[in-house]
């Protein structure tokens, strides 16, 4: 996302939840339903997912994760 390359990711999983609206959430047991959305990604949406991926993928980095991560092993410590 931070390169601008449209994603296409299973829906109810943590990347449906990081994508956060800037990539296409499909069913993760429908393959025809995931090549109809690389098609779209790769086509007429490609331009918007590619604009709010960047700025999805702005407001993440390694360290807010290590921090997140280490936030809940502590509580759950």
């Amino acid at each position: 996302m931070a390169h601008g390359i449209p994603v296409v990711t299973s829906e109810g999983t943590s990347m449906a939840e990081f994508a956060r609206g800037a990539g296409l959430l499909v069913d993760p047991h429908d393959a025809d339903g995931f090549a109809e959305a690389i098609v779209r990604a790769a086509g007429p949406e490609h331009d918007g997912l590619a604009q709010r991926g960047r700025v999805v993928a702005e407001g993440h980095s390694w360290a807010d994760a290590a921090r997140l991560t280490a936030a809940v092993y502590r509580e759950v410590a």
